[in-house]
């Protein structure tokens, strides 16, 4: 048994390592407007998560903001919860991505950004990936990006998005990624 559990977390490390390599690739790419763009997405998709805590029963968001701020590593249950909880996530981006609203590709893009800092509260491999993503996004035009997500508050006015996204703005970088 502890063979296979070992063979399991091995796989996922993979898993999760690429993936974060090709974020990182990716942002690798981008200009300082992209990196804005990314920064914004990635405040208007805490608000799309914090918000979503009515459709997660297990309130598995707050468990990640609490890892976030907290620098703690989760217990064996709490990662068996945000595996649970990753798959949601996952499944969000997917729907973001198939939207036409302008909004929801904001949503998608930032998910990338929480997708692999989720995986990194849960495996060390991916932790100095997710310090490079979080360091190069808040490299970008900050100027701009507070343009983008006030165009997505005026888009989401009137809507229970548009006060948290106003809210979860003035929280930078969680400490967590922070370059050591």
């Amino acid at each position: 048994m502890k063979l296979l559990s070992g063979y399991l977390a091995a796989r996922r490390d993979k898993i999760y390592v690429e993936h974060a390599d090709s974020v990182v690739r990716m942002l690798r790419t981008y200009g300082p407007k992209d990196l804005a763009t990314m920064w914004a997405g990635v405040v208007v998709a805490k608000a799309h998560l914090a918000l979503d805590h009515e459709l997660d029963q297990d309130r598995c968001v707050f468990l990640v903001f609490d890892l976030l701020e907290s620098i703690r590593r989760p217990t064996e249950a709490e990662e068996g919860r945000l595996r649970a909880y990753l798959s949601r996530v996952i499944h969000m981006t997917n729907e973001c991505e198939a939207s036409d609203n302008g909004v929801d590709q904001l949503v998608c893009r930032g998910l990338n950004v929480w997708i692999v800092s989720i995986r990194a509260i849960m495996r060390n491999a991916v932790v100095a990936h997710a310090r490079e993503t979080w360091k190069m996004i808040a490299s970008g035009d900050q100027a701009y990006a507070n343009e983008v997500i006030d165009e997505a508050c005026k888009r989401l006015q009137g809507q229970p998005m548009e006060p948290v996204i106003q809210v979860v703005r003035q929280h930078p970088v969680p400490p967590v990624f922070h370059a050591q």
